[in-house]
């Protein structure tokens, strides 16, 4: 079998850290998403990723753990690493995709007041 380097296993170590920070960071962004007017759910849906995130970075850590002290399986458990590292990359995905539309929703909101703003000024000018 095809041997992991430590040098591998270790940046694997750290990019799982690095999830696990964006994962706080996704999940304290829906919880505070929850509290705008009408985005409770979307809020709420982000949070959920973000949680997830860790927990996908946590299952990283474990795998990259197993590797460094199973010489026998630590292919197997860097592959299992690197599994999880798809299933983070895509909850953290699908949250930026979430947030994304709350943005335009706001983009578009903000177009629509300032048109309104420009008609009210359009009409005291005459």
């Amino acid at each position: 079998m095809h041997e992991v380097s430590p040098e591998h296993i270790a940046e694997a170590e750290k990019h799982a850290l690095l999830s696990h920070q964006h994962g706080e960071t996704t999940e304290k962004l829906g919880k505070a998403l929850q509290a705008q007017a009408g985005q409770r759910d979307r809020g709420k849906l982000i949070e959920e990723y973000g949680k997830a995130v860790q927990e996908h970075s946590q299952a990283i850590r474990q795998h990259t753990r197993m590797a460094r002290e199973d010489d026998e399986n630590a292919t197997e458990e860097y592959i299992q690493a690197g599994y999880e590292h798809v299933q983070q990359t895509q909850k953290q995905i699908k949250a930026v995709k979430e947030y994304s539309k709350y943005m335009q929703q706001q983009i578009e909101e903000s177009k629509q007041v300032l048109q309104e703003n420009n008609s009210i000024d359009k009409s005291s000018n005459l």
